[in-house]
């Protein structure tokens, strides 16, 4: 690509996962580079080439870029943390259905509330430990107070991953700097994290749950969906631990 296309598709539009994704991978053809240069290239290149500047996350933003060019064979699985690795013998071209899935969940990503730009959040890679992952899901205590003020048994959820430690992952998240903690409501430890969660997601998507308003992976549930659906999925009881408040973690 050259510095300024007059031909740049994605002109006087904001950016999504999908253009992130094509964007990176005619940038960093056949490169190896941080997740920070990919998303300072693909920023720049955008707002120079008369792409509207973006108010969402931008680390949200490439991590679902990323999913997305893995599955389709423009990016190979670094092992090095913060590394990205464009494939030599790619085009640069991404197949339109390579992350269907992906974009379904994440179809407004424009809305997705600022967090800081924490440089060690967790890449998940498919090669981790199968014995240290989590899937789990937090709130804030705002918006439960708001959703039982109208009358309603379910408000936003962020359900999420992790290889390391919930505690220690949502922290990265969120930072501390925020007026109230973060409420865990439930943590699920099993040996296919990445599978569960995308379950759980494409469950509640179907339904209808997103929460797009408040962020990536945030849906509005109760605790008695989130029952159902683990029964429905027959996780072992055992390895569900819901908890009432954040300092109930380890």
């Amino acid at each position: 690509m050259s510095v300024s296309d007059d031909s740049y598709e994605y002109k006087s539009y904001r950016l999504t996962p999908s253009a992130f994704a094509d964007v990176a991978a005619k940038l960093f053809k056949n490169q190896k580079v941080t997740r920070n240069d990919v998303i300072d290239g693909v920023n720049n290149y955008h707002r120079k080439n008369g792409g509207i500047e973006t108010k969402s996350n931008l680390i949200s933003m490439a991590k679902a870029a990323r999913r997305r060019l893995i599955n389709s064979g423009v990016l190979a699985e670094s092992k090095v943390h913060g590394v990205w690795d464009f494939k030599k013998e790619d085009d640069g071209k991404i197949d339109d259905h390579a992350d269907e899935y992906n974009d379904d969940y994440i179809n407004d990503i424009d809305d997705i509330d600022d967090i800081d730009d924490i440089d060690d959040i967790d890449d998940i890679e498919s090669s981790y430990s199968p014995k240290n992952q989590f899937v789990y899901g937090y709130y804030f205590p705002a918006y439960k107070s708001l959703a039982c003020s109208r009358g309603n048994d379910f408000w936003p959820v962020k359900i999420g991953l992790t290889t390391t430690n919930t505690n220690s992952r949502i922290i990265s998240q969120v930072g501390t700097a925020l007026p109230e903690n973060p409420v865990v409501l439930f943590e699920i430890t099993c040996e296919k994290a990445s599978l569960v969660e995308k379950t759980i997601h494409g469950i509640l998507t179907i339904k209808g749950h997103n929460c797009d308003s408040v962020g990536v992976e945030w849906f509005n549930v109760s605790i008695k969906m989130l029952k159902d659906i683990f029964s429905f999925l027959d996780i072992n009881e055992k390895k569900i631990k819901f908890y009432d408040n954040f300092t109930d973690l380890p």
